[in-house]
């Protein structure tokens, strides 16, 4: 967890929401993400504190150097990007050119998708469950819906009418942008894993 402050408390919004000026503007906090701010003794040269103030805490992403890449879902590289051999004759080139537009959408910097294979989770309890949406940050409501609405036009969700149900935290990125997760503990607690080994990936390349 990230500490910021001290701030002083301009007003209180409804909901247990309170209003802080910042160098980037006002913003609200819920009370569960509020400390209050106690003052130390005195010790010279110390420079005074506001009184009544709060602190507001931000969960940062930390990537542990595990090997792992973090694909993002918003494509940066196209066929025009690639680099071709300048051994190549002017006819050769541009028949590459045109065999990378051709598999333009598989030569992709974007994770895909496929519809041919279908991953069923199994449980040792098949009694239904929906778990209570945790209060998320009132700051990031607006980039929420954005991240939501993004991830429903590309395809990576979609809409469900399914009995259970799991909440989603927000994670704040080191940019200032937001991950959406979700808090999948209650289902792993009841699902059946399968015994067989993961294969690494040089084994399945």
């Amino acid at each position: 967890m990230k500490y910021q402050g001290p701030y002083k408390i301009d007003g209180v919004a409804q909901n247990n929401n309170y209003i802080f000026t910042m160098r980037n503007g006002k913003r609200t906090y819920h009370a569960n993400i509020l400390k209050k701010y106690e003052e130390r003794e005195p010790s010279p040269p110390l420079q005074p504190v506001v009184e009544n103030a709060c602190t507001g805490f931000v969960r940062h992403e930390e990537y542990e150097e595990i090997g792992i890449i973090m694909l993002e879902p918003k494509r940066k590289e196209y066929p025009k990007d690639v680099t071709i051999s300048e051994n190549l004759t002017p006819q050769q080139n541009k028949e590459a050119r045109d065999l990378l537009q051709t598999f333009a959408d598989t030569l992709s910097d974007i994770p895909g998708k496929t519809e041919r294979v279908e991953h069923k989770i199994r449980l040792t309890d098949e009694t239904p469950f929906r778990m209570k949406q945790y209060p998320l940050p009132v700051h990031a409501m607006d980039e929420v819906d954005k991240e939501i609405n993004f991830m429903l036009e590309s395809g990576i969700i979609s809409k469900s009418t399914s009995p259970y149900a799991s909440p989603i935290t927000v994670v704040m990125k080191k940019d200032g942008a937001i991950r959406l997760c979700l808090d999948f503990r209650k289902l792993n607690k009841i699902t059946i894993f399968d015994a067989e080994p993961i294969h690494t990936l040089d084994e399945l390349l």
